[in-house]
């Protein structure tokens, strides 16, 4: 074997070596960057049996993520746009408001919610929400599901 080939605990080589290792571990289990050009977009009409256009520009994919995720987006509802009561069974979502104002329906309460305003719900829980404001409402929605 090649006595050069081999990296050396002491100096230069070994130094780079480490950075290549470190940038090769990264490549396979670390992190990613998404530009907005390079996201998922996607429109789905009368969502959950709502009314109007959801636009949905995804952050990450399910198969993108090592996590038990099944969405990671923003979601774009225009005015008098909603997205229909449903259940969210073995998992939990979170709404953070991030622009706009709504009215949610979580269970049988209708809640106002504004810029700013976070929403967990899960464990069986139904909700919606509807677009009441004037702006488009853009919502960061994640949904984890749980394991076993």
């Amino acid at each position: 074997m090649d006595k050069d080939k081999i990296p050396s605990l002491r100096g230069e080589k070994w130094k780079y070596s480490l950075s290549f290792l470190l940038f090769l571990f990264l490549k396979q289990g670390g992190g990613m960057v998404k530009k907005k050009n390079e996201q998922v977009v996607e429109v789905r009409s009368n969502m959950r049996g709502g009314h109007g256009d959801v636009k949905i520009n995804h952050y990450f994919k399910k198969d993108e993520m090592r996590a038990s995720c099944r969405l990671c987006a923003q979601l774009e509802l225009n005015p008098g746009v909603a997205i229909g009561l449903h259940e969210h069974l073995r998992e939990d979502e979170i709404f953070i408001i991030q622009r706009g104002n709504a009215l949610l329906i979580e269970e049988d309460k209708g809640i106002e919610v504004a810029a700013g305003d976070a929403v967990l719900t899960g464990g069986g829980g139904a909700h919606s929400i509807k677009n009441i404001g004037k702006d488009p409402l853009l919502i960061t929605a994640v949904i984890m599901q749980y394991n076993s």
